[in-house]
């Protein structure tokens, strides 16, 4: 490195501030050589050779300590193991410890070169200190020597020869310095080992000095904690090498945006580290990029912002410059114009159309459509249009419209917000529906309908039984529909309102229409049996009919059909007395299908006839012709239910026998009008029923089926 270049980083060093300028660049590494001693000038310090110091020992080219603007020529030395430059020595300052060492020793005369600086001892042996300036520009090195030294010092004078040899050489150019070691013999001292070794800027404190922990090889270098108490022996060829690690001549900026800039930095040449963040500490908050370019370029970054750019130089093997920071602020963004001609038309009851004048340079404009007349605190809905169809909206409402500019994306360029007021037109009346009808009625279903409707959604119908006005109901398209799962012979309303549109609140009044169901087909009775005939009785039975209410019955001699109804009953079997005998009559019945709502609503008919003379024999042994005695079904499937019409006189039984005459079952009457006989249990055939009381006894004939 020349004498050009310094003058140049010394000019451009200038703008540096001065706690720049005092923090330590220089790191430490160890090397092995051999060790040949200074021929040169020989030293007298003022004091002698035991605590002896001197001044303007020419150095013999300009030396710029770490970075420093400021060249050195002379160093002012001190026989206890250390240099200064830029100061003037007035006394050899041998006690490391009690001076702050290079923590912050010798203020005013820093910065400190020490190679040992101890309580050092040059009187015997023929100790001396020596310089040379060899070499030539502009790679001159400057040379001293303390060669022959006592270390530690004794007051006592208990030793038996030198310890060791130093040099410290300065180096031209790159502002290089070497510590280099020879070992002469094992101190014998009784004094105390107490060193500091290493270098000190101009400033105190810590990353203001570097220091050496040990005599080894390879020593531990510190800038924030010095040792001063290093002992030990060195090894001949030891040297601890400090070199410079300047930091970049300058960082400046160019082509600055609202969103961008480039960073320039001028350096010497080789790798560098560069961060950039909007926080502006001493050190960058973001991870450092390493590059060997001299320019980068910031993009996406936030319109009128400071930030701060930091670089430094990358040494290798972990060493790196101090950070050099600038600082740029992006520019602001222009205004951004609000959109013009704000207007609307086309306002129907659910839709309008918003229309506005395009914003010359815009990126794209925000809107939010509600129901608040206040400007929104919210992102809008995004568009690129300049129009803007409204839809889903409620009738008769007032609606706000809310319009602003995005003029370049970034979420604080946009306009102040524009708003439009307009409200939506009121629903026209629903109209109610009419014609409702119920045809094809049937006991379970119904075909029901009203009249059609143009220009609307379709209609909501309800089937119940009840008056009220339902609240909400079944939506259809077509105004017919098919009602089944009815109840026979019940009333049913249908409730049917129009919905005009989507919208919830239109629709029409309720329209009500009734109708009844028809009541459940019945049939015509079936098994007419005259079971019991004398000369004035019988007793007539029929089978029930699904489905009837009721029936009709007449006994006459009229064989047709009657034309008038007979005598009303629930009961499916009934005795007929005051006929005639050797007479032949009929016997009509028909079913009642409903009396509730509906009028003349029989099956057809049944008719049977049977003579007094004849019918089924009963043999009537004693007794009156008014109390009989019958029983139906007969044929009988399981049971058969015997009547007892008239007065039973004293104890009564019913008797159930064989053909034979043998009793199979007694059951005793008690009374009762009517007694169930079981013949579940009995073979198909025919079986003789006799009743006996204290004075009668009829006995009847049944078939087991």
């Amino acid at each position: 490195m020349g004498k050009k270049y310094f003058l140049l980083f010394a000019i451009a060093f200038c703008s540096f501030t001065s706690a720049l300028q005092a923090q330590m660049l220089y790191y430490e590494s160890s090397l092995t050589t051999g060790y040949s001693n200074v021929v040169g000038t020989t030293i007298n310090p003022t004091g002698g050779m035991n605590d002896g110091y001197a001044n303007g020992i020419p150095i013999g080219f300009n030396f710029y300590f770490d970075g420093s603007p400021t060249a050195s020529t002379t160093v002012d030395v001190s026989t206890n193991g250390f240099a200064i430059l830029n100061g003037v020595l007035s006394n050899s300052t041998p006690d490391n410890i009690a001076s702050n060492g290079l923590t912050a020793g010798l203020p005013g005369n820093r910065p400190i070169i020490a190679p040992l600086w101890d309580d050092l001892d040059l009187t015997n042996f023929s100790g001396e200190m020596r310089y040379s300036t060899t070499g030539a520009a502009p790679n001159r090195v400057f040379n001293l020597e303390w060669a022959n030294v006592i270390w530690p010092y004794s007051v006592s004078g208990s030793y038996n020869s030198a310890t060791l040899s130093f040099q410290m050489k300065l180096y031209e150019s790159t502002n290089y310095i070497d510590f280099v070691y020879q070992n002469i013999a094992s101190s014998t001292s009784t004094g105390s080992m107490s060193a500091s070794i290493g270098l000190a800027e101009t400033g105190t404190g810590p990353n203001n000095f570097i220091s050496l922990n040990s005599t080894a090889a390879n020593p531990l270098a510190s800038t924030t904690t010095e040792t001063n108490t290093v002992a030990g022996t060195f090894t001949t060829g030891t040297v601890y090498h400090f070199e410079y690690c300047p930091p970049p001549y300058s960082v400046t900026h160019s082509n600055v945006t609202i969103n961008s800039f480039t960073a320039n930095w001028t350096a010497p040449v080789g790798t560098y580290q560069y961060a950039m963040d909007s926080t502006g500490g001493p050190n960058p908050v973001t991870i450092p990029q390493t590059t060997t370019n001299i320019v980068h370029n910031y993009t996406n970054l936030t319109p009128n912002t400071t930030y701060y750019v930091y670089v430094r130089v990358d040494c290798g093997n972990g060493h790196k410059s101090p950070w050099v920071i600038d600082t740029i602020t992006t520019l602001a963004l222009p205004p951004c114009i609000a959109p013009l001609g704000l207007s609307v038309y086309g306002i129907t009851y659910f839709t309008a159309n918003l229309i506005w004048t395009p914003v010359p340079g815009a990126l794209s404009y925000q809107f939010v459509l509600n129901q608040n007349p206040a400007s929104p605190f919210v992102q809008g809905t995004p568009t690129a249009l300049t129009t803007y169809n409204a839809t889903n909206l409620l009738p008769n409402t007032t609606y706000y419209f809310h319009l602003r500019t995005d003029c370049s994306g970034y979420p604080t360029d946009t306009s102040a917000w524009e708003t439009l007021q307009f409200t939506t037109l009121p629903l026209p009346p629903c109209q109610n529906p009419t014609g409702l009808y119920a045809n094809n009625i049937t006991n379970v279903s119904a075909d029901l309908g009203w009249n059609p409707q143009n220009g609307i959604l379709g209609w909501e119908f309800v089937i119940d039984q009840s008056t009220s006005t339902p609240i909400t109901g079944t939506f259809s398209t077509t105004n017919a529909i098919s009602a089944t799962g009815l109840i026979s012979l019940n009333q049913y309303y249908l409730h049917v309102r129009t919905d005009c549109s989507t919208y919830m609140g239109d629709t029409s009044n309720w329209t009500i229409y009734s109708f009844i169901t028809e009541p459940d087909s019945c049939t015509k009775p079936t098994g007419l049996q005259i079971t019991f005939v004398n000369p004035y009785t019988a007793f007539v039975s029929w089978n029930a009919s699904p489905g009837a209410y009721g029936y009709e019955y007449i006994v006459d001699q009229d064989p047709g059909i009657p034309v008038s109804g007979g005598t009303p009953t629930f009961a499916t079997y009934h005795s007929v007395t005051g006929l005639s005998s050797s007479t032949t009559y009929y016997l009509h019945v028909r079913t009642v299908c409903d009396t509730a709502f509906y009028q003349n609503n029989f099956t057809p008919w049944s008719t049977q006839s049977f003579y007094t003379s004849a019918g089924l024999k009963v043999s009537n042994v004693t007794g009156s012709d008014n109390f009989i005695v019958a029983a139906f079904p007969n044929p009988v499937m399981n049971e058969v239910t015997v009547s007892l019409l008239g007065v039973q006189k004293g104890n009564s039984t019913l008797r159930l026998m064989d053909i034979a005459g043998r009793v199979i079952k007694t059951v005793p009457t008690m009374g009762r009008e009517q007694v169930s006989v079981d013949m579940s249990d009995l073979s198909p055939g025919v079986y003789l029923l006799r009743y006996i009381d204290n004075e009668q006894s009829y006995t009847l004939r049944l078939t087991r089926q």
